[in-house]
């Protein structure tokens, strides 16, 4: 991860500045006030100064604070901070933070936070964290962190993170233990809870659950769901060719893990007395197996279209549950069939005449007319056989 490197750098070009007297001896004195820096009731002595109250009107540049600092536009101190830290833009820390840390801007912290920093735009820690960073914009950890991170775009943690990251655009961190929620992407190392994502999940190994519409993991032991789940150890990746009565040749993928998976198929009915048929389906599974014998369990939805007239123009749906058994003959093949339950939902012109059944065939046990004859629904119980690679 680069996260750590980034982090560091900038926070050292933002205190280079600060570190020429951070190693001298500090005083403590009950309170100071500064209009701007130099301009202190601490005088030029005030980098090597820890106050209890601290009150910069403008900003002020102090060696720490125990207590409480409030600073009309800057907060900096070359040491830590013990307490409450609060600025109308932007606070500096040369080592460490605990308390409470409020910017209008920005939070920068040299070295750990054992607090709750809460900046407008962007929370920047070197170190490792204890707490919790909220932000309009970024939260950046170079170091470990337990706690939360919530930012309007986007967080990152160097090392690993313990507990929960949630932002608008992205997340990242090492390790997580915890969830990470984000608006578009999360990756991590390892995770050992869950990924949710409005676009994709990467990581390397998931203990728990990716739910997004791409998932990317090395290993899996857990369930992704989404459009897209490519899984390299502990994935499936799936060739069904089929058959049935509906729709007479099916090419489906299955891609995912065996307690689920996705399938994209395509399927036709060709027939010399009647009209063609073409669908697209999509859906989704479960599958388990014990000594060469796999059962499947799956739910799909195809849009059909009757030649080329009604291409996606009309309500054109079948509904499918299917039960599968087969048998695994040698490390690749499997030979399988099963009952399925068909629902076909139809509203263009010729599925609306009874005399022409469709796809269905003729022991359909329901074929009827509703919504003032606007919509046909069709129900039958059916047989699917096939082999898969």
């Amino acid at each position: 991860m680069k996260t750590n490197t980034f982090c560091i750098t900038l926070i050292l070009c933002l205190l280079l500045p600060l570190g020429t007297s951070a190693q001298l001896l500090m005083k403590k004195r009950p309170a100071q006030i500064t209009f701007v820096t130099p301009l202190s009731t601490n005088g030029v002595k005030a980098p090597r100064i820890i106050n209890h109250l601290s009150v910069n009107v403008i900003g002020g540049i102090n060696g720490g604070v125990e207590g409480t600092e409030v600073g009309g536009i800057f907060n900096i101190d070359k040491k830590h901070v013990e307490g409450l830290q609060i600025a109308g833009f932007v606070n500096v820390v040369g080592s460490y933070v605990t308390g409470l840390q409020i910017a209008g801007f920005a939070n920068v912290v040299g070295g750990e936070s054992h607090a709750l920093q809460a900046a407008g735009f962007v929370n920047i820690l070197g170190g490792r964290a204890r707490g919790s960073q909220f932000a309009g914009f970024a939260n950046l950890a170079g170091g470990k962190m337990t706690g939360l991170q919530a930012a309007g775009f986007f967080n990152a943690v160097g090392g690993n993170m313990k507990g929960s990251q949630i932002s608008g655009f992205a997340n990242m961190a090492s390790n997580v233990s915890g969830f990470q929620f984000a608006g578009f992407a999360n990756i991590a190392k390892k995770v050992n809870g869950g990924q949710v994502a409005g676009f994709i999940n990467i990581a390397k190994r998931v203990k728990g659950v990716q739910i997004g519409v791409i998932n990317i993991a090395k290993e899996m032991d857990g369930i992704p769901i989404g459009l897209l789940s490519f899984i390299q150890k502990g994935g499936i990746k799936q060739l069904d060719i089929s058959t049935s009565e509906a729709l007479k040749a099916q090419v489906a993928l299955k891609m995912g893990v065996r307690r689920f998976y996705n399938i994209f198929a395509v399927g036709a009915t060709v027939d010399d007395d009647g009209p063609d048929h073409y669908a697209f389906g999509y859906g989704m599974g479960t599958q388990w197996g014990v000594r060469g014998f796999i059962s499947n369990l799956e739910i799909m939805t195809w849009n059909v279209n009757r030649g080329f007239e009604n291409w996606f123009d009309e309500v054109s749906l079948l509904n499918q549950v299917k039960f599968t058994l087969g048998h695994t003959f040698g490390r690749h093949f499997t030979l399988y069939g099963g009952p399925v339950y068909n629902l076909m939902i139809s509203s263009y012109d010729h599925a609306l005449n009874l005399d022409d059944p469709g796809i269905a065939p003729e022991w359909a046990f329901t074929d009827k007319l509703v919504g003032g004859g606007r919509t046909r629904f069709q129900q039958w119980l059916g047989f699917t056989g096939g082999v898969r690679f």
